[in-house]
């Protein structure tokens, strides 16, 4: 006791949780790798080694150091490593919970208590002084302030809660402060997060009857909830049915609820509420009925491609279509008549526009992700989402914006494909069939030896769903214990991943085929003067339609196209891309212009913006598609800085020629 009494003096929460996870290293980490882990900041995590570094010494434990690896923590034997967490678990109820902590307990008394506490309530809990609550209190009010809530301190009685459909916006922030704890069915149940929230907020939930109702509703509507979706589902409507037993009732106005009541999914939910009723002694008024159509509205299936279109669903086919064309023409790939693209993104859109007309926040966890590894996608998709808003009259956040820049990602690995497949592989991914399809289509492209036969959820695999004879599994979380060799990676997929796909195949001797007639010396010019962006296409489309590359029509098409869709990539070093439909093409290849100075180029998705660009890129299509894997190469490579500038630097175009054809043949 007196030990643990020790530890609380001198350690806050954070500490402890640093030093279970350096226990637990098996193997050194960075600073920052484990900063990124633990959600600190990598100068906290190096202060606080500090304090951590003789507390672990006294316990028998050594903090190790290897250059160039990282850090980990060594002992004696493995029983002094137990013997240490069990102390410092011990003391996880006792210590000053960090800022994190105390914000979260103050949003759950905000959201959950009818009786708000008061500050000097709060520094009693928390142990900390006034100052300290009161900075916490400011980020408690911003994060509020954004769900639609705000924080109002009443003199003489404390601070309540004030906002337009106040209960609708509480539900929504109970599900968005708890959504990131869902590791477990544990977790749900109990409420408890990764900093040792112990509320018991679903306590009188059985979760079960959750998980029936649901399965109920998939059933009658023919559709299975994405993983990711189906746990979120699950939350929202276990905390709609805490509330409604508290006597805290959704509020809707009647045009929001005879629109929702008009949804085929309203008599789907109606008809399955008598479960409800019965199994939590409970009763749902009409608008309770409209708010669980409103979870289900938004959650998005696994399988969009499958979902049964009603008639308003037509409206979503016709903006699909819409997206596929504007795709097809900026990008030159053929994806107007990809019917599986435009089906998913149908129903994406369907359910992402009910999400941000009725409120419902949209959080993408790859966003930045996606920014910054398919600039050119995501450039796409701004365009789109440029359009949406003005049809739609909404604003499409870039959290969106990355969401449909994958769907067009996947249409776009797919149309870049061969069908010469051999290695039968599975793909699970509990982000939905979309992510999913982006990985099956990313792996047909990278490795034409592979054959993807199976497409699924976690939930599958975790039931033995698996197709027969599988080589290997592909999966973005960790596998229950299977015998069929398995890979994790990222769900993005990148060339570590894919490298290490292929040394499970065996496939790393797959041949490259030839990059030689692609890049012509003739279309590389060097030190072009010019005095505008028009002058500059002219000049580089010319000499493809001189050397028989592209009719002579391209020219004056090149030009009209980039005033239509701007090309320029914002990349560290900005290039442009400008390029038309195929019909120009006589055969493929890449014209390439270095500008002596940059000239001006509009933004790709961002025409209001114009960046200095000093290379141009212009590649010649054709249908068939032969040459859109090489281009998404070569567009990897654009993002480069060190290989951009040695392409800067070179003196002649063959040697920018042979410095393209290396760095292409080893990706």
């Amino acid at each position: 006791m007196k030990e643990t009494r020790e530890m609380t003096r001198l350690f806050k929460e954070r500490h402890v949780r640093e030093c279970l996870y350096l226990i637990d290293l098996e193997e050194p980490l960075s600073i920052a790798e484990i900063s990124k882990a633990l959600n600190i900041k990598s100068r906290t995590l190096k202060s606080d080694l500090k304090e951590l570094v003789p507390f672990l010494a006294s316990n028998g434990l050594t903090l190790v150091s290897k250059r160039g690896k990282g850090i980990y923590v060594v002992a004696k034997d493995k029983q002094t490593k137990k013997d240490i967490k069990k102390k410092l678990e011990s003391t996880l109820s006792e210590v000053s919970p960090d800022r994190e902590t105390r914000c979260k307990e103050m949003l759950l008394d905000c959201l959950l208590q009818n009786k708000i506490p008061t500050l000097e309530d709060w520094c009693f809990t928390f142990t900390v002084s006034r100052p300290t609550v009161l900075k916490d209190l400011r980020i408690v009010k911003d994060w509020l302030k954004d769900k639609g809530l705000n924080l109002v301190g009443k003199p003489g009685s404390g601070y309540v809660l004030e906002g337009k459909e106040k209960e609708f916006c509480i539900r929504d922030a109970l599900s968005s402060l708890l959504a990131d704890e869902l590791h477990s069915d544990s977790h749900v149940e109990e409420g408890i997060g990764q900093n040792g929230n112990k509320r018991n907020l679903l306590k009188d939930v059985d979760l079960e009857g959750v998980e029936k109702f649901i399965e109920n509703v998939e059933k009658t509507m023919q559709t299975t909830i994405a993983d990711s979706d189906y746990e979120l589902l699950r939350l929202r409507t276990a905390i709609s049915i805490k509330r409604i037993k508290e006597e805290n009732i959704v509020e809707m106005d009647q045009e929001t609820f005879e629109e929702i009541a008009q949804s085929p999914t309203y008599n789907i939910i109606a008809g399955q509420c008598g479960f409800l009723e019965n199994y939590y002694d409970i009763v749902l008024p009409p608008e309770e009925i409209a708010y669980l159509t409103l979870l289900f509205l938004t959650a998005k299936p696994q399988n969009p491609a499958q979902t049964k279109p009603d008639q308003k669903s037509e409206q979503y086919f016709e903006l699909a279509k819409t997206v596929a064309q504007i795709s097809q023409d900026v990008l030159g790939i053929p994806l107007a008549y990809d019917t599986e693209l435009i089906d998913m993104l149908a129903a994406h859109l369907e359910t992402t526009i009910s999400r941000i007309k009725y409120g419902f926040d949209i959080e993408n966890p790859l966003a930045a992700e996606v920014k910054d590894e398919y600039p050119l996608y995501f450039s796409v998709a701004k365009v789109i989402a440029t359009l949406l808003t003005n049809k739609l009259g909404i604003r499409i956040m870039e959290d969106e914006v990355a969401y449909i820049a994958m769907y067009i990602a996947t249409a776009a690995e797919k149309a870049k494909t061969k069908n010469a497949q051999k290695k039968r592989v599975a793909v699970f991914c509990p982000l939905g069939i979309g992510m999913s399809n982006f990985i099956y289509w990313k792996l047909a492209n990278e490795l034409p030896e592979v054959e993807v036969v199976q497409v699924g959820s976690y939930k599958e695999l975790s039931s033995g769903k698996l197709e027969p004879d599988i080589n290997l599994i592909v999966s973005t979380i960790p596998l229950p214990n299977t015998c069929v060799p398995s890979v994790v990676v990222s769900h993005l997929l990148n060339t570590e991943e894919i490298k290490k796909i292929k040394e499970k195949l065996n496939l790393m001797d797959a041949s490259w085929h030839s990059l030689l007639h692609l890049f012509d010396e003739r279309l590389i010019l060097l030190n072009v003067e010019t005095k505008d962006r028009t002058e500059a296409l002219s000049l580089l489309a010319s000499r493809m339609v001189q050397y028989d590359y592209t009719k002579p029509q391209f020219v004056d098409a090149i030009i009209k196209r980039e005033e239509m869709f701007p090309t320029a990539i914002n990349a560290p070093i900005p290039f442009a891309l400008p390029h038309v439909e195929y019909d120009y093409t006589i055969k493929e290849g890449f014209g390439l212009a270095f500008l002596s100075s940059p000239v001006l180029f509009k933004e790709m998705g961002n025409p209001d913006h114009e960046m200095p660009v000093k290379i141009i890129l212009m590649p010649a299509l054709l249908s068939d598609g032969k040459l859109g894997k090489i281009l998404s190469q070569l567009l990897e490579l654009m993002k480069d800085t060190k290989f951009i500038r040695k392409l800067l630097a070179a003196k002649s175009a063959s040697e920018i020629r042979s410095l393209l054809i290396k760095e292409l043949s080893q990706l």
